[in-house]
């Protein structure tokens, strides 16, 4: 967007000037009420050395509860104010708007809160569907310039919400003393006196029905209430409620789905809270589906929802169901990365794609897509509680992330609702990754922001795990390394390495011995050793025999009802890991492969061709891709990388590691 759009605006809707009231400032302009003369907007043109162009902001007077909404809505245009303090004012960001009509509603705003502080604009209307209540006529002042040509210029006059008399006998007498009760309370730009009137009138109009209304879809109000609306647009309203609480589901505007979300908040058509909250929730998903119904409202409504169950004690399984479908899905994709111990690898892959979709086109899943699966599922799991040195200690998940946010909430700020507090401290778990939480009497919300997230990082350590996989798989489309992957490299090699270790360790059996079989074991014992005993021997053995099976017995009655024994071959002899247990011919075995592969190490750098090495392992009456396999994998935590190539015909020393292996055949040698 270009301040010069919301410039014209302003001209065309309000009637009002750009000014340039600094001199030493001209890039500094300001769009003021042309009535009362009060700032509406600051317009901001800044140049910009990198870009070599003009950056465009513009700070804007909206006020605290549309601030507080724009928040909650996560508009990435919102920044902080660059040109003037206070909490009525909040900043845009140019570049960052991609429909201008965004900024047009917080202008209508500003404008609103100035003139009058209780006719609210929800959203700016498109021309071509411009309600009822706003007459378009041609001005008698020059026209404009526009980027698709030169038009007319138009002015938008909004009409003067007055009631019909009372003593016009076509309004019914219900709707005649609810409109008395507005013309009666005494005018404030209180959202709290706006409030109270609302809540009045709506339990007035609990039971009220109405036949004869229509309406317009295309209505927008921020804060709608019954005085925000015409007498037709009220009947409308009216008939539309009636027929939808007999069931008749038709088209509505944004404004009347808000009015009559807070009448359930209020207790009109709901026996309890959480009839309320289905209700409401109900409504909003029928009306989610229509054409007419705009998207840009659905996150601030159910979040109002929430903040109503909340306030009001419900339990939090049902408050889960009412989160809007796009923070829950988007939290539950965070948790599968942040806890990955806790999802199906097929869960940890579907997150990772959704965060980086070029990551899925790598040629590791279209020709090896199980095992790479499998290998980036365990990578991710292992690396993203694990912190990055060159990163300021930071763990993967915090890079790509960033840190959870802590702000003050206020529930059901911008709804026709009366605030309560709870008496207790209170917190409730909304998502895996959203806390909302009342202590010291205020309300607090923990969570994780998309504007933080820095998926650049996410595609850097991903990248480095695929040109590492292709390299090792020889998938093809080898990647080349970049500089910025300087961090990642470390932490990679470190998965890698830990994935390796944990494969070597579900390879080797355990065995499971329980109580029962032990006690067969002793029993066979016993009557092989008495047949085989002489006369002599079993006299002297009498007294140890008992003893021994009293021993066995104590054992037995001390133990569990199993005892487990596992043969854990360690990986790293210098670990400070448990002791393995190796039977004496499984060791024998372990040591003849081992040597063997040294052998065959020692073969193919006499014999750089490999002959000798293939005619060893033919001898062996063995596989060359299997040798190389176990090459590969036996030395994988020295080198960190294949070391032997097999192609099906010849095998061969990688040459970047000949001197390395080497120099490490002879430390084992030593």
């Amino acid at each position: 967007m270009r301040l010069s759009e919301l410039v014209e605006y302003a001209y065309e809707q309000y009637d009002i000037d750009e000014t340039f009231p600094w001199s030493q400032y001209p890039g500094v302009s300001v769009l003021s009420h042309p009535h009362t003369g009060s700032w509406l907007a600051i317009l901001m043109r800044e140049w910009n050395e990198q870009l070599g162009e003009f950056v465009e902001y513009c700070d804007i007077k909206c006020g605290v509860p549309y601030k507080q909404m724009l928040a909650q809505q996560q508009a990435p245009y919102v920044i902080f104010a660059k040109g003037v303090s206070g909490n009525d004012w909040i900043g845009v960001d140019c570049s960052q708007v991609y429909d201008a009509h965004d900024v047009f509603a917080c202008f209508d705003e500003a404008y609103a809160k100035a003139e009058l502080g209780n006719v609210m604009v929800i959203n700016h209307v498109h021309p071509q569907n411009q309600p009822a209540d706003i007459v378009v006529q041609p001005t008698q002042r020059s026209t404009r310039s526009y980027s698709a040509g030169h038009v007319q210029s138009q002015r938008i006059v909004r009409a003067q919400h007055t009631y019909a008399r009372f003593d016009d006998p076509s309004i019914p007498e219900q709707l005649r003393q609810m409109l008395a009760m507005g013309q009666q309370a005494r005018p404030s730009k209180s959202l709290d006196a706006q409030r109270k009137l609302f809540i009045r009138q709506a339990r007035f109009m609990r039971d009220y029905t109405e036949t004869t209304g229509t309406w317009s879809t295309s209505l927008f109000r921020l804060y709608p209430t019954y005085q925000s609306l015409t007498l037709n647009q009220l009947r409308g309203y009216f008939t539309w409620r009636t027929r939808y609480r007999a069931g008749q589901l038709q088209p509505a505007s944004a404004v009347f789905i808000s009015i009559y979300l807070n009448e359930l908040f209020n207790g009109v058509g709901a026996d309890s809270p959480e009839d309320a909250a289905r209700k409401a929730y109900h409504c909003l998903a029928q009306f989610e589906q229509q054409d007419e119904f705009f998207a840009v409202n659905t996150v601030a409504l159910h979040t109002w929802i929430v903040d109503f169950c909340v306030l009001y004690g419900v339990d939090v399984a049902l408050i889960q169901q009412f989160i809007d479908h796009t923070i829950r899905e988007q939290d539950t994709l965070l948790h599968t990365l942040y806890s990955p111990q806790e999802y199906q690898e097929s869960q940890i892959i579907e997150a990772i794609f959704e965060f980086s979709t070029t990551f899925s086109k790598s040629p590791i899943f279209k020709k090896r897509h199980d095992e790479a699966v499998h290998m980036v599922a365990q990578l991710w799991t292992y690396c993203a509680r694990q912190t990055v040195e060159a990163m300021q200690k930071q763990s993967l998940f915090s890079i790509i992330f960033g840190k959870p946010y802590r702000r003050q909430y206020f529930p059901l700020a911008d709804a026709m609702v009366e605030p309560i507090k709870p008496e207790t401290n209170v917190s409730y778990m909304l998502t895996p990754m959203r806390r909302l939480e009342y202590q010291q009497r205020a309300w607090y919300i923990e969570g994780y922001s998309p504007f933080s997230f820095d998926t650049k990082q996410l595609d850097t350590f991903l990248r480095v795990v695929d040109r590492i996989l292709r390299k090792q798989w020889k998938t093809g489309g080898y990647l080349r390394e970049r500089d910025d992957e300087f961090w990642a490299v470390p932490l990679v090699e470190q998965g890698f390495a830990y994935v390796a270790q944990q494969q070597r360790r579900a390879q080797i059996p355990s065995i499971d011995v329980s109580a029962g079989t032990l006690g067969k074991i002793r029993t066979d014992a016993a009557l092989t050793q008495e047949r085989l005993l002489t006369d002599e021997e079993r006299d002297d053995t009498d007294q140890t025999t008992a003893l021994t099976s009293s021993g066995v017995d104590s054992l037995l009655d001390s133990s569990s009802d199993a005892v487990a024994l596992s043969f854990v071959d360690s990986v790293n002899p210098h670990d400070d890991a448990q002791q393995t247990i190796r039977s004496q011919g499984q060791q024998e075995e372990h040591d003849q492969d081992q040597e063997f592969v040294y052998r065959i190490l020692r073969d193919l750098l006499a014999d750089s061709s490999g002959e000798s090495a293939l005619a060893d392992i033919r001898q062996a009456q063995r596989l060359p891709a299997v040798v190389a396999d176990s090459i590969n994998s036996l030395c994988w935590q020295e080198f960190g990388d294949t070391i032997v190539e097999y192609d099906g015909a010849s095998l061969q020393l990688v040459d970047d590691y000949v001197d390395d292996v080497a120099q490490w055949l002879e430390q084992q040698a030593q």
